[in-house]
């Protein structure tokens, strides 16, 4: 509550000197000059804007509540705020009625974003898969917090009190006809992303549709928010503006009460948008925004000396505009400041204000572009001076675009890098060049919506298409998404800080200190430069999956080896567990290996193939994977006995091991590692004929090593006779709970460790 109240006055001081600074210094055109300079905000309000920011990022850095698990709560009851997505679920909170509770995790599509639900109490709270790390900082299984837990609602246990249209009392049944007329569309990619991007329902596109967007860094599109509402607007605001100036000059004694029609018509327009795209936070902000710039040239302004007066063309203080909508929201709700989506939309709306115009003209002045006319071309004729005209505004316009993007992208990378750690490198581009067909695809579809014709239907889905074409074009590049290193919360913020300083001290003064300039080239190569040293040893982390498999490896000259990489009973394995230790590897390309197709050992190999290419695939390769795979991926598998992996790394010999030709568990291949005497067997599923005679009497020579239990522990098949063949020193289990074969290993004196029990398993050669 004490930081939200700093912010409110923060945010109220700068708004003030903003202001004052414009009152004080006079008219601020900001406009470009010949020579291309540009001017920027106060510099009183340069440091206050950076300081704001970084106010912002640091709570992101603090500990979340402690939320407990109690026995005692039958039901949660409140409303429903989408948080993640993945390939079949959606993991949220709810503003809770009654007692606190964990994040919930419901079935796709089962609950929108906004509604009033119910989520009768079922299983115990499922805790979140880790990798290495993860133990220490939570604790060991039995004393962790569950702040890391998820409820796995089912479909029968969600009840769905209220739409946001129902609470939305009037507009309910304008918003269920326009829902309607969306779905009805005959194309069923155009009908859900008409529900998305007009109408705010990002649940009703399909996993690998909402994941195109993400990885092109293109997901706010769907999010209903600031870019909708400025659409709107350009297509409302300036059409009826331009109506009521046509008909003032028809009718000018009746100039002012035209005006306000045009200025009312068109709010009350933009704020109806709010409760059709289901009333969220980022909209609600952006409405408001929209209708504080179109009334403010109408708002009372009183001179020294004079008394009160109307000015049309009063202007607008974003910066002031910006800093009001802050004290507002903080004021609203005290837990806003903690929202990384509010923090995102802050961040880089402040971005786009500040920095875009210094940024056109470094843009310009780097390409040597001229974006200003000079006087001696109008001694040229009138063709060539018309071309010469829209061709330096068409580069304005270009520039500009890049700038904002650009902006946009440096006032959201210290969130992004700390929240998500990933990012599309080509979105600074992508985002320009693809606002033109969005602008086209919102125009067509809002028609759509208000007049159901034909053709505007056919002209939607065949932009749709166009769309997503050229993003499956994009995603072809490298780099889509890339993951970002970790690096520490101080050096990101201090890069950004440093950017800041420069770009307002460059375009102030007209000259950049040594000093400045070096600590700025030194922070971003810190940032992008390597860090991950080559691996000095071999390591291995079995990873804490639940029912599951995650291995993954490393030793020199081999930077990842991923052995199945999927989890029954726990959702987003390769985001939350796979993820975090590929970022500290800094790892770019993978090596894959595949027991088997079964959801639990390669649910998350998806993930990998779009995040981290593999180089190499073995064993099972499932056909939505295949046609992921980049062309370049060496593939290999075996029958039935066992077949040499090639490798770079000295000392270590892999080989992939497989007994039977049969589909499913008893078909799973393993993988035998052989490092400078010790072994290592990673198994799949198969327990019974996956282990023929001759395939076991073919690993004498490798007992004494360790084994990954095979089937999660199972109990089972020939799993003795292996374990007579093997004697292992020591087995692990990838498991949620104690597993069936303990007792037999107990038997055998046989030390084991499960990850259930235990939480990621990490070894490396004594």
């Amino acid at each position: 509550m004490l930081l939200s109240v700093a912010i409110a006055i923060a945010s109220i001081w700068l708004g003030w000197r903003a202001a004052n600074s414009r009152s004080a210094g006079g008219h601020d055109s900001r406009s470009l000059d010949a020579a291309g300079a540009t001017d920027v905000p106060n510099a009183t309000v340069g440091p206050a804007v950076l300081a704001l920011i970084f106010v912002l990022g640091a709570l992101r850095s603090l500990p979340e509540p402690e939320v407990r698990w109690s026995a005692d709560v039958s039901a949660w009851q409140g409303i429903w705020r989408t948080r993640r997505e993945g390939d079949d679920e959606m993991r949220g909170n709810l503003a809770v009625v009654g007692p606190s509770a964990p994040s919930f995790e419901v079935p796709r599509g089962s609950v929108h974003d906004g509604d009033r639900i119910r989520i009768l109490r079922g299983d115990a709270p499922v805790p979140a898969a880790r990798g290495p790390g993860e133990a220490e900082k939570q604790g060991t299984s039995q004393s962790r917090s569950s702040a890391g837990e998820v409820i796995v609602a089912h479909a029968d246990e969600v009840l769905r009190l209220a739409t946001a249209a129902e609470r939305d009392g009037w507009m309910a049944t304008w918003r269920g006809d326009l829902e309607r007329r969306a779905a009805l569309l005959e194309d069923g990619k155009a009908a859900s992303l008409a529900q998305a991007f007009l109408l705010g329902d990002s649940t009703a596109l399909d996993a690998a549709t909402a994941d195109l967007f993400t990885r092109n860094g293109l997901r706010h599109v769907l999010a209903v928010s600031g870019w909708h509402v400025a659409m709107m607007a350009w297509l409302i605001v300036r059409p009826f503006a331009a109506l009521a100036e046509l008909l003032a000059t028809r009718f000018p004694r009746h100039r002012r009460a035209l005006a306000w029609m045009s200025m009312g018509t068109s709010v009350a327009l933009c704020m109806a948008y709010v409760p059709l795209t289901g009333g969220g936070a980022p909209v609600r902000r952006s409405a408001i925004a929209v209708g504080l710039a179109a009334t403010a040239a109408f708002w009372p302004i009183r001179e020294r000396g004079s008394e009160a007066s109307f000015r049309t063309k009063r202007r607008i203080d974003a910066l002031s505009l910006w800093a009001a909508a802050l004290c507002i929201e903080c004021w609203l709700d005290s837990a806003a400041v903690s929202d990384v989506g509010v923090q995102l939309s802050y961040a880089a709306t402040l971005g786009l204000i500040v920095a875009t115009r210094p940024l056109t003209a470094w843009l310009a002045r780097v390409f040597d572009l001229e974006i200003r006319s000079r006087p001696e071309e109008s001694l040229l004729s009138w063709p060539r001076q018309c071309v010469m005209a829209f061709g330096r505004r068409c580069l304005r316009v270009s520039l500009s675009g890049v700038a904002a993007s650009l902006a946009a992208v440096l006032a959201t990378a210290p969130i992004v890098w700390l929240t998500f750690g990933e990012a599309c490198h080509w979105g600074l581009l992508t985002t320009p060049l693809l606002a033109p067909l969005f602008i086209a695809l919102f125009a067509v579809g809002m028609l759509m919506l208000s007049a159901p014709l034909g053709p505007l239907g056919v002209l939607f889905t065949w932009l749709s298409h166009l769309l997503l074409a050229a993003l499956e074009s994009v995603d072809r590049l490298p780099g889509t998404p890339a993951l970002l290193p970790e690096r520490p919360t101080w050096l990101i913020w201090g890069a950004l800080a440093l950017a800041g300083m420069l770009l307002v001290r460059r375009f102030s003064d007209g000259r950049r200190p040594a000093i400045l300039r070096a600590c700025a080239t030194l922070s971003a190569a810190a940032l992008l430069l390597p860090w991950a040293p080559t691996p000095a040893s071999f390591e291995l982390h079995v990873l804490d999956v639940g029912h599951g498999t995650a291995v993954v490896f490393r030793a020199p000259g081999e930077p990842c080896w991923i052995f199945d990489c999927g989890s029954r009973d726990r959702s987003r394995v390769a985001p939350d567990a796979l993820a975090p230790l590929l970022r500290a590897w800094e790892v770019e390309r993978t090596k894959v290996v595949l027991s088997h197709n079964d959801s639990d050992h390669s649910g998350g190999l998806r993930w990998v193939i779009e995040r981290a290419p593999p180089v190499q695939w073995a064993g099972a390769l499932p056909a939505p994977l295949a046609e992921r795979l980049p062309h370049t991926c060496r593939r290999f598998d075996t029958s039935v006995g066992k077949f040499q992996l090639p490798e770079d790394s000295p000392g270590l010999a892999i080989s992939l091991l497989r007994g039977s030709e049969l589909e499913g568990n008893e078909g799973s291949r393993s993988l035998l590692l052989s490092l400078d005497g010790v072994s290592i067997l990673l198994t799949g599923d198969a327990v019974e004929d996956g282990w023929p005679p001759d395939l076991r009497d073919g690993l004498r020579e490798h007992r004494g090593g360790w084994l990954l239990a095979p089937h999660h522990g199972s109990n089972a098949g020939h799993l003795g006779a292996l374990l007579d063949v093997l004697e292992p020193a020591g087995v692990w289990v990838s498991a949620p709970g104690r597993p069936n074969l303990s007792a037999e290993l107990e038997r055998r004196r046989i030390p084991w460790v499960s990850t259930g029990g235990h939480g990621p398993i990490t070894w490396r050669p004594p």
